[in-house]
């Protein structure tokens, strides 16, 4: 595998990027990577020679050369600094990667506070702070990308480096916290979770038979992760966040820009198709001679991974009679199958939403006869398309709204391809004790506790079929219901369990459920600290129950000794 990107990607080109930890291993493949792609990287290091190294290295050829700071990252100043330095030489940061670690083994006996404080110190609080130091740049720039670097050591439970496992596992929380955070400001924040990565660090010290040998049981695919793996990684990560804030998706309100153009075409007597193709493809036809008919309307983009089912229906909702997805040679096998996936998923929300499945279609490379024709259907609507929400699934649930209003949705569920993020959950009222674990673990507002009565409500529409509520469930009360409902129901919010308050016998506020106190009752039956009239502490709440305690105690010391 060639250490270069086999793409060049031009929106990476002049975007400032800041990288922890870029000396060497990954975050040297990761400088590498985003030089080659013409970004300003600015990369920080405790490693003062291996940092100058490549930057010489890299200079030669970049477009931009990339800027090494020499840094002691458990010296939040210092980091502060650094990164003030970085977004004076290359404006303001808008890419993030928190690479910086360091996995040395260390026996949990021998460690000391002071080590432990240093395990944290390196492997989880830069992180932190660096990303309260470039979120407001992104903030003010209109967004960004924040890659936190995570490690399967935890998940897989490997022993002999707990402050490192430890720090890692905290990553994940870190993530998932400051991307509710920052996700209103279109600053994408997520983990990335390599493998065991073949540094040279790696092979010099801890890589010998026994770990070939828990590599090849572990891993499905048997070939060492490299650090140029993780770098590609990365790069697709960030280019996901420029395609969304500058590329014509959905994420962007420029399909107004697209709806006007497709209605400048209905104006002009043209029936408009958008065809997504890829800039290189789009470059080699101009190249060729070939100019498209005047009802093809073209979105280019980096890749064709770089838009979904959710850009291709927003371009029928905002006025596109088709959209055609311009397939070209030599593709990936993942991105022949995500292709794939994604028409499977546009063709059977068009059919649930009861239109014609051939509005979108992918074209085989080189056809031009199925590229240039006329289509063969009408535009959906004349009227604009407006976006309010800030939110994407919030904004994908405008262009379904729009698709059912303009076809006629079957008001059943249709069978969507494994894994589409559609569908609904089935709750049983009878083993449901309203907890509410599932509220806690779901990652959208699709499920809610209750207002004036404790209760669980549901909105199908912001349902991924993640499947956290099913797992956190204790009382195995939820089902999954894969599956998108075409019917109205999908959009309203219902009420799938409620239950009247358990009011505290002794001072009368509601605590709890009546369903949770009998159950509760039922299971310290027999427990001798609830036996007699103390089974009446059951039925208060918790400020009660420890003044009925006392109460005890002070009218019978020995009470609770005879427990």
């Amino acid at each position: 595998m060639s250490d270069r990107m086999p793409t060049h990607y031009t929106s990476l080109e002049d975007k400032s990027v800041f990288i922890t930890g870029g000396a060497s291993g990954i975050g040297e493949a990761i400088v590498t990577a985003f030089v080659e792609q013409g970004a300003k990287v600015a990369f920080v290091d405790i490693m003062e020679d291996a940092g100058a190294a490549l930057v010489e290295k890299l200079s030669k050829d970049a477009r931009n050369a990339p800027v090494f700071i020499k840094c002691d990252l458990t010296d939040v100043d210092a980091l502060r600094a650094a990164i003030a330095r970085a977004a004076e030489i290359n404006g303001p940061i808008t890419g993030l990667l928190n690479n910086a670690a360091n996995d040395t083994r260390h026996k949990w006996q021998d460690v000391t506070p002071e080590y432990w404080d240093e395990r944290q110190a390196i492997n989880i609080r830069p992180s932190f702070f660096a990303i309260q130091a470039v979120a407001p740049m992104m903030q003010q720039n209109g967004g960004g990308a924040i890659i936190n670097f995570g490690s399967v050591s935890w998940m897989m439970g490997q022993g002999g480096m707990p402050g490192y496992t430890t720090a890692k596992a905290a990553t994940h929380g870190l993530t998932r916290g400051m991307a509710r955070d920052l996700g209103k400001d279109h600053i994408r924040v997520n983990t990335l979770v390599p493998g065991w990565v073949m540094t040279q660090r790696q092979l010099d010290l801890w890589v010998d038979e026994a770990a070939e040998r828990e590599i090849d049981e572990r891993q499905c695919l048997k070939n060492k992760v490299m650090p140029q793996d993780i770098a590609r990684m990365a790069l697709d990560d960030a280019l996901v966040w420029i395609n969304e804030r500058y590329g014509m998706a959905l994420e962007s309100l420029r399909w107004g820009d697209a709806h006007q153009a497709t209605h400048d075409h209905q104006v002009l007597g043209e029936v408009p198709v958008l065809r997504f193709i890829t800039h290189d493809s789009l470059e080699a036809e101009r190249n060729a001679g070939i100019t498209t008919p005047g009802h093809i309307i073209d979105a280019p983009l980096e890749e064709l991974g770089a838009a979904g089912h959710d850009q291709w229906l927003t371009a029928l909702a905002s006025g596109a009679a088709e959209v055609r997805i311009q397939l070209h040679d030599d593709m990936p096998n993942r991105l022949s199958a995500f292709l794939e996936q994604q028409i499977a998923q546009a063709h059977a929300l068009l059919t649930a939403l009861g239109h014609d499945t051939a509005r979108i279609k992918l074209l085989p490379a080189g056809a031009e006869s199925e590229r240039d024709a006329l289509p063969s259907l009408t535009p959906l609507t004349e009227s604009p398309l407006n976006f309010d929400e800030p939110n994407k699934r919030a904004r994908l649930n405008v262009v379904l709204t729009r698709l059912a209003e303009l076809g006629a949705p079957s008001g059943e569920r249709h069978a969507m391809p494994q894994g589409a993020a559609y569908g609904g959950i089935q709750v049983d009222s009878a083993a449901c004790t309203l907890c509410h674990a599932c509220v806690s673990n779901c990652p959208t507002p699709a499920l809610k506790s209750g207002g004036n009565a404790p209760a669980l409500s549901f909105l199908e529409a912001d349902c991924v079929q993640c499947g956290l509520c099913e797992q956190a469930c204790p009382e195995d009360a939820i089902t999954l219901a894969p599956g998108f409902l075409a019917a109205p129901e999908r959009d309203t919010r219902h009420i799938c369990h409620e239950e009247a308050a358990f009011e505290c016998i002794g001072c009368g506020k509601p605590f709890a459920t009546a369903s949770t106190v009998a159950t509760i009752k039922a299971k310290l039956a027999n427990h001798p600290y609830f036996a007699g009239d103390a089974m009446a502490r059951l039925e208060m709440c918790e400020d009660c129950r420890v003044k009925d305690v006392w109460k005890t105690m002070a009218r019978d010391p020995n009470a609770q000794l005879k427990v």
